[in-house]
């Protein structure tokens, strides 16, 4: 894992505008970093302190690699990759607005479980059969945005 000091923190803050100065802090874990990194950005949020975490995760073994031992040079690399974490009910709820869909028909994880990411919708969607409000036949508005980058959405028919 990369050291992140102060200077490249208030790198990152001024480029993605953040108002506030953030919480920044190591994992030194090797391969799972990044997920432990999620594990706490989903616990920051669930605690209620933090609207949006950003994970960053980064590697810089080139340095420690010997060039000469073509065994082991091509097991490493240099590498890093960011999530932000969107936990926010709000978007949920603009969501069920916008398709006219009343409260009590929106199914959400948000606050048991707080952004879980990839797996929040499959999530929701599980707890929702296994309690039976989720049905053979009922028709299904997912949609999902991503570090306000992405979104993607679906409607279905549940099988």
């Amino acid at each position: 894992m990369v050291q992140v000091d102060a200077d490249d923190v208030d790198m990152i803050q001024k480029a993605l505008d953040c108002k506030k100065h953030p919480l920044s802090f190591d994992i030194t874990a090797a391969c799972s970093c990044f997920v432990l990194g999620l594990v706490s950005a989903a616990c920051h949020i669930r605690g209620g302190g933090f609207d949006n975490v950003l994970v960053i995760s980064a590697d810089s073994l080139s340095r420690y690699v010997d060039w000469a031992d073509r065994g082991t040079c091509v097991l490493f690399g240099d590498a890093a990759g960011a999530v932000l974490v969107q936990a926010n009910q709000r978007i949920i709820d603009a969501v069920a607005t916008r398709l006219e869909v009343p409260q009590e028909r929106v199914i959400s994880n948000l606050a048991n479980y707080g952004n879980t990411s990839v797996a929040s919708i499959p999530l929701a969607l599980d707890k929702a059969v296994r309690s039976g409000k989720v049905k053979p036949g009922h028709m299904i508005a997912s949609a999902g945005f991503g570090a306000r980058v992405t979104w993607g959405s679906a409607i279905v028919r549940w099988g």
